[in-house]
């Protein structure tokens, strides 16, 4: 049967609503692109030249301190976002491995032997 059947026949928007299993996580690259500009940006700021005065040096820690902020926090978002795919991810397996040992997947069409082939 078609999943989009099934979804539309037992009233569920998702996959994850047939099998009682948790949504996956939001997409986290723009947390991470906004975690690495904000590292490229301090990792700039570093950069001392000769030429730099102590208020240039002021406002270039200032600058750090605002990029540094709050790093913590969006690493524990990310931390726990990963957390949940891979619960996610563990609850789709447990559902695959009932069905493959009720025999309800066809494992040759994955190219997989379904039994150790003997010789002759």
């Amino acid at each position: 049967m078609e999943i989009n059947k099934l979804k539309i026949i037992n009233d569920v928007g998702c996959s994850e609503e047939l099998f009682d299993i948790e949504q996956p996580a939001e997409y986290q690259c723009p947390k991470i692109d906004s975690l690495i500009k904000s590292m490229s940006l301090m990792e700039s700021l570093t950069k001392v030249t000769n030429h730099t005065d102590e208020d240039d040096m002021r406002s270039q820690l200032s600058d750090i301190e605002h990029e540094v902020y709050g790093i913590d926090s969006q690493l524990e978002e990310l931390r726990e976002a990963i957390e949940s795919v891979r619960t996610w991810g563990e609850s789709w397996k447990k559902v695959v491995k009932n069905l493959i040992e009720r025999d309800l997947v066809d494992l040759e069409e994955y190219g997989l032997l379904p039994e150790k082939e003997t010789s002759i």
